[in-house]
């Protein structure tokens, strides 16, 4: 009896189990849906905003993976891999991804300025103009034509300072509060200092209503510290004409060198000599000679501070200053 009643049990157990199975697996149950491309490229945008940039590619990736003829996430992939470092692995990745996006969609203006911009880092601005006068011609975008006008202005103004990516060798790649800074020299005195993690626009309102005359509104500067001289470069924009209120490109803005000022009332002064600006929308990048009247070594910098002002931001958000120590 006992038995009997034991095996009625075990009956009524699987009949619920199955039961329970059926409900979750029938015409009426939710079903997990896989992700798609644009929520995996979605949550890559999301990761490269915050400076994640290596689980921003694993979802570039994935987007890729689910459908690999969207332009776009090739872009972002792209942008994420320049991003992660200024290595030739990461330069070369990203240039396939650039090439790939304009074999998709030959109209992506982003796509041309990514590619423009590698080939900008690897020092042949030829080939940066040549990508970007083919994807003006192509959509017409404005965004390459100021990129190109960049180029052209700064060659034309202040001397055409084109080396190739063999005249520079990596002094130091350092990364700090979600900006990284690359520094190369040329085994001399010319250097480029590339400012990564930036959010730059191409052009911004000057001489603004609430400035005092003469106050510093834009600025990015990189000093150079150790057991020498301190030396410095950037880009700036000071305040002239209060309520003016006028645009102004950020490549028509100062581009400048300096170094430690005779007079004791000013901590440094401007240095007269080459200083060659380019920009993407995330980074800025500054090619220049320190003057030979300077004693100064790039190998003995052991600390680099990174200035930067937007007078249009909260008190607390002004200025910010980044120290990084080699």
């Amino acid at each position: 009896m006992k038995r009997a009643i034991g095996l009625f049990t075990a009956m009524i157990l699987l009949l619920s189990l199955y039961a329970c199975t059926a409900a979750q697996t029938g015409p009426g149950a939710e079903v997990s849906q896989a992700p798609t491309w644009q929520e995996q490229y979605d949550l890559g945008i999301r990761y490269l905003s915050e400076g994640n940039c290596q689980e921003s590619i694993i979802a570039f990736t994935a987007a890729i993976e689910i459908d690999p003829k969207q332009a776009p996430a090739y872009v972002g992939r792209g942008d994420a891999y320049v991003l992660s470092g200024e290595t030739e692995d990461n330069l070369t990745a990203a240039k396939a991804d650039y090439e790939t996006a304009i074999e998709l969609d030959e109209t992506s203006a982003e796509a041309y300025l990514g590619l423009a911009d590698v080939f900008i880092r690897q020092g042949d601005y030829e080939k940066a103009q040549v990508i970007l006068k083919q994807g003006l011609e192509i959509t017409g975008d404005g965004k390459l034509q100021e990129q190109l006008n960049t180029i052209q202005h700064r060659q034309e103004t202040q001397g055409e300072l084109v080396y190739s990516d063999e005249d520079f060798a990596l002094l130091h790649d350092v990364t700090e509060a979600g900006l990284q800074l690359t520094v190369k020299t040329n085994g001399s005195q010319t250097a480029s200092i590339t400012l990564s993690g930036l959010s730059l626009r191409d052009n911004y309102v000057v001489d603004l209503s609430g400035s005092d005359k003469s106050i510093l509104e834009y600025g990015w500067k990189v000093t150079m510290y150790g057991v020498q001289i301190p030396f410095g470069v950037g880009t700036t924009s000071w305040c002239w004409s209060p309520g003016q209120n006028e645009t102004k490109a950020l490549a028509d803005m100062q581009h400048n060198m300096w170094g430690p000022s005779d007079n004791p009332e000013f901590a440094n002064t401007y240095v007269e000599g080459n200083c060659s600006m380019y920009y993407t929308s995330n980074s800025i990048k500054w090619i220049f000679t320190v003057p030979a009247e300077y004693d100064f070594n790039f190998k003995k910098v052991n600390h680099y501070e990174v200035e930067i002002t937007d007078v249009t931001k909260d008190v607390e958000n002004r200025n910010l200053n980044v120290d990084f120590y080699i």
